[in-house]
This record gives C-alpha cells, structure tokens and sequence, in this order.
C-alpha cells in the first residue's frame, strides 16, 4: 500500500479534475477496493499531506527563494468573486487545488491536478525545476523602477506585460510534495491505526 507524491502523474499523464474525482476517497468504488478502513486511514494521511504541503506554501508577493516551497499568490478578481459567492477559491490555484486520491495503481496520490497548458506543467517545474518554452502570444508581468528610456523619454513604476512567446523559461527547484511527505511519513502508522479502530 505504497504512498506516492509527485506535482503531475507521470505514468498516464496529467488528468483533469473530473478525471481524478472517481477516485476520491469517497467514491464507492475507492471503497471496495481498499475496504472502508484503509479508506479512512489512507484519506486521513492523504489529507495530512495535503496540508502540510498547502501551509508550506505562505502568501507573499515576491518569489520564494529557490529550494524552498513556491509562494503563494492571491488574485484581487477571484478574491472578490468568491465574498460575492461566484468563485469556490481566492486564485492562490497551486496552494489551494490539491488533491488527495486513491491511484488506479493502488497508491494514495497527493498533489495539484487539472492544470492545463502545453510542454511539461508549471507545478511539477515547481516540484522538480527544469525548463520550458513559452508558447506564442504568452506575456510575463515585469516590474518597472521610474526612470527613462533610451530615448530620453520618463516612465512611471509599475507592472508592465512583456511577451515572451519562444523564449526559454528557468525553473528552480522549490519543491513541495517531497517536503511534505518527509514531513508527515512517521504520522502514517498511526493514521492507518486509527482508521480501524474508529
């Protein structure tokens, strides 16, 4: 009953969310494979380690220094929409959409799922580092200390969207699923214990 993280499956691809929830632990099929007291023990790890991994991450504005889980950003729009109820996250996406599943394979998978985009996902660069192309048409928010140009003419600070389409993008590692795993490995006997004996 082997526990696995890793930011993306890598066996099968990468999956949509409505492809992974048939195997959350709540599913009936989840169930009767592992019977309803692994589920429990193993849904009740899952969750730690989804936890840990999600607390690793602290909101700030600036990038998190490499080797060290990523930062989490919020979005203003989707902070906005959900106190008006029309969004289920505040778009701090990589902290809050993880997941814990139960694996065709029979291993409880933890991690972000349902991210879409071409080349390797930007969660697992996050996890692993690596690179990646930036595909056409995609812009990169750049900040702007005032100054001139090379023509003389003054530019205010601020936020500027440069496009970056076919340039190669460098990830450093800062990962997050191992940590959290390390972490919270010993927690696992007991979990498993207690979803027998409640």
């Amino acid at each position: 009953m082997a526990v696995k993280t890793f930011a993306v499956p890598k066996t099968q691809g990468p999956r949509s969310i409505a492809q992974w929830k048939q195997f959350f632990f709540d599913r009936e099929v989840v169930a009767r494979a592992v019977g309803r007291g692994g589920v429990k023990a193993l849904a009740r790890f899952g969750a730690i380690v989804r936890r840990t991994a999600q607390t690793s991450m602290r909101y700030r504005k600036g990038a998190s220094s490499p080797g060290s889980p990523p930062s989490a950003h919020k979005s203003k729009r989707l902070a906005g929409l959900k106190k008006l109820g029309r969004a289920k996250h505040n778009g701090a996406l990589l902290r809050e959409f993880l997941f814990s599943v139960r694996d065709p394979s029979g291993s409880t998978v933890v991690g972000p799922m349902g991210f879409k985009g071409k080349g390797q996902p930007v969660p697992s660069l996050m996890e692993h580092g690596g690179t990646r192309q930036a595909y056409s048409g995609e812009t990169m928010a750049v900040k702007n200390p005032a100054g001139r140009d090379d023509r003389g003419r003054f530019y205010s600070r601020g936020v500027q969207l440069v496009k970056i389409g076919g340039k190669t993008l460098r990830y450093p590692a800062r990962p997050y699923m191992r940590p959290a795993l390390r972490k919270t490995a010993a927690k696992f006997p007991q979990a498993f214990r207690n979803g027998f004996t409640r």
